[in-house]
């Protein structure tokens, strides 16, 4: 292959021979020309001689025909006197033209064109005395023969014109001869040029052979390389020409489609590689052939099957490519393919196991939340019964703090998952820092913290699920908490930056390590904590809060000057133009109803359905000591029987009951109301299956609300209110 630098080289001393070629043509046609010139020169010079002879002859013709008829009066005579003049202004005109290039002759044809006029003007009377017959006359005039200056007058100018031609000729030959003599030594010089160029384009070419000859074994040797690469590669690699046959294919390939790579060669990559969709099975258009069509990188993925020649189907992941000449230009196609056969059996593997974790994390909050429903209840019962002992707090506390624990792992599954599901409306976000700081005042007071918060109430609006964003700020408040000292001071501010809202949680605590700041918010990430693990938690709170923040288009980031110096954390979310709700927080959750409950004495008749015998005795005394009329059943048989024997304005209802469960108890009770042409219940899940999929299942089934336990006996209270509301 002709590198660039003999590819110029080649063109130079092509184009210097083509240059000495083609001047010794032009020396050639200017040879030729002035030989063509020298002979049309010496013609003309001939010519216009014999031409100024011819005249002088004519002349002569003329005078002698005249004498001859003035001495004997033979009117024959008189012929040739007659032809001679008719002829000579015919040659005077000859000499004209052949004289009209050279300004000079031109000059002189004019003057012998006036003497030849005067001397046929000079020789005309005599012979109209002779045909009047006076002969003395005609006797005076021959002895004086005339008068000789016109004549003499034609023939100096005739020798002059004549003297002229031939200087006039032996310039230009001389001119000739020297223009030859010069073109032969350039001619010899050229031919000189051209042959050294000659030689030095056959060294070149010698050169160019030994190169091309040493370039052929490199290029045996890179070829023998590329084999032997391909050849020892896990991917199946075939290569094609501009018009889709192969030219190339390792051994996975071979192995793959059950073609040999002497057998494939040549043959149209369809018939080859043979490809269909791997859900439809229809054929599919070949990624190479695509590739050479467009010029563009083909990338299927894991979508296709490939059908062996044997008809064995594989699904594989494949990958083609143009191969662009220097010019752009696309000359073939590589395709590069794999078996996934084993790696998609792990990907379904991996799914298997990721949705068994998924069914243990619902059956282990299921498991968590149905023991802590009960304690829960009871303790707010304790408080109700003006029980006030430290212990109570301390347990209700710790409770929170498992239910926390629980949800957390409960969010952080959705997440990974992509299941959350967000309810944005236009928020104040004062109003959502209030309801955090509320829900973390506790905390606060016990570890006796002052909390300063600059937020104003109006003028920073969002868009936001208010629930979620409160989730994410008593996250970052409960972390500034328990890594701060006792006693020390906690700051909340909110601002606007152009079109988005800020805000900061502050703290001077234990502060971040620098290489700390991003990894505290990975999955199950602390920082290196004592045996006793005082702090507590699993590491997914400020998880948990990123990717709220992010789901919401904002964003949360970290900043501390180093351990033992505090740290801040910075929550932006975009700004809203729109007004906030008017609705209150906390009710976006309860449907509209129609419902037309059955009260008894101004009470509610609630039903409370539980397998759980101390989560039903303590639901049930919670929401009889809130006024409503409760009738509890152990499993949805006796709910049924109830049902039917008495209405009710309102169940709440465990899902997960023996024998018939809580959706299927939800479906009957709906059923039973249609038949019956009864109002409306409203129903409520209390269940420790807090997974989104299971509140889609609870609303399929006929629920108006799903609530998780431990619920809170005000938000379970509040939402039994809602029927008698409407």
């Amino acid at each position: 292959m002709i590198t660039e630098k003999q590819g110029a080289l080649l063109f130079v001393v092509f184009s210097l021979i083509a240059i000495a070629t083609g001047f010794n043509a032009w020396q050639g046609y200017n040879n030729t020309r002035m030989v063509v010139d020298a002979n049309r020169w010496f013609a003309q010079t001939l010519d216009t001689r014999e031409a100024l002879q011819g005249l002088l002859t004519l002349l002569r013709e003329i005078e002698s025909a005249q004498r001859g008829f003035l001495l004997t009066g033979d009117d024959a005579l008189l012929g040739p006197y007659r032809a001679a003049t008719e002829s000579i202004t015919a040659q005077v005109d000859r000499i004209a033209r052949l004289t009209e290039p050279d300004p000079s002759q031109r000059a002189r044809s004019v003057v012998l064109r006036s003497g030849v006029s005067d001397r046929l003007d000079e020789l005309a009377p005599p012979l109209e005395l002779a045909r009047s017959g006076d002969t003395a006359a005609v006797s005076a005039w021959m002895l004086r023969r005339g008068d000789r200056r016109v004549t003499d007058g034609v023939r100096e100018t005739v020798d002059a014109m004549s003297r002229h031609e031939d200087e006039l000729l032996d310039a230009r030959l001389a001119a000739a001869a020297r223009s030859r003599e010069i073109a032969l030594h350039s001619v010899l010089v050229a031919e000189g040029i051209m042959l050294a160029l000659i030689i030095g384009l056959a060294l070149l070419l010698v050169r160019y052979l030994r190169e091309k000859e040493s370039t052929l074994a490199r290029l045996d040797e890179q070829r023998e390389w590329l084999r032997t690469t391909l050849s020892s590669i896990g991917d199946g690699v075939i290569t094609t020409d501009r018009e889709g046959r192969i030219t190339a294919m390792n051994r996975v390939a071979e192995k793959l489609t059950g073609w040999s790579d002497t057998e494939a060669i040549g043959k149209a990559f369809p018939e080859v590689f043979v490809i269909v969709h791997a859900t439809t099975r229809e054929v599919v258009t070949n990624p190479a052939l695509r590739a050479l069509e467009e010029g563009v990188v083909v990338d299927r993925g894991n979508q296709t099957l490939l059908i062996a020649r044997d008809g064995m189907q594989r699904p594989i992941d494949d990958v083609a490519s143009p191969i662009k000449r220097a010019g752009g230009e696309v000359g073939g196609a590589v395709l590069v393919f794999r078996d996934v056969s084993e790696r998609q059996a792990s990907e379904q593997q991996l799914a298997e196991a990721i949705r068994h974790k998924d069914e243990f994390l619902a059956v282990l909050s299921h498991e968590l939340r149905n023991p802590l429903a009960p304690i829960s209840t009871a303790l707010t019962l304790l408080r109700r019964r003006k029980i006030d002992v430290p212990e109570i707090g301390i347990m209700q506390r710790q409770v929170a703090n498992l239910v926390r624990l629980v949800d957390d792992l409960m969010d952080v599954t959705r997440i990974s998952r992509g299941k959350i599901d967000l309810s944005p409306r236009p928020v104040e976000l004062f109003v959502v820092v209030s309801q955090a700081v509320e829900t973390v005042t506790p905390l606060l007071e016990t570890r006796r913290q002052h909390l300063t918060v600059e937020v104003d109430d109006i003028g920073l609006v969002v868009d936001i699920d208010p629930a979620r964003i409160v989730q994410v700020i008593v996250n970052l408040l409960t972390n500034a908490s328990k890594f701060s000292d006792a006693g020390s001071a906690i700051a909340v501010r909110g601002s606007l930056h152009d079109d988005r809202v800020r805000l900061s949680v502050t703290d001077a605590g234990r502060g971040i390590a620098r290489d700390m700041l991003e990894q505290i918010f990975s999955s199950f990430v602390q920082e290196r904590q004592g045996l006793d693990r005082t702090l507590g938690g699993l590491g997914l709170g400020l998880t948990i809060a990123r990717n709220l923040a992010e789901l919401h288009g904002g964003t949360l980031r970290a900043r501390s000057e180093g351990i033992g110096r505090g740290s801040e954390f910075t929550l932006e979310l975009p700004a809203s133009d729109a007004s906030p709700a008017t609705r209150p927080p906390g009710h976006s959750a309860l449907k509209a109803s129609t419902l037309s409950a059955p009260v008894a004495d101004g009470q509610l008749r609630v039903l409370v359905v539980d397998d759980n015998e101390d989560a039903l005795t303590t639901v049930a005394e919670v929401l009889s000591a809130a006024g409503f009329w409760v009738e509890v059943a152990h499993d949805g048989r006796e709910a049924l029987d109830l049902f039917e024997r008495a209405a009710v304005g309102a169940a709440v209802i465990d899902i997960g009951l023996p024998g018939i469960d809580g959706y299927e108890l939800a479906r009957r009770l709906r059923a039973t109301e249609e038949r019956e042409q009864r109002p409306r219940t409203w129903l409520i899940a209390l269940t420790g299956y807090g997974q989104d999929s299971d509140r889609e299942r609870a609303t399929t089934a006929g629920f108006d609300l799903h609530l998780t336990k431990p619920v809170d006996t005000e938000t379970l209270t509040d939402a039994l209110r809602v029927p008698s509301r409407r």
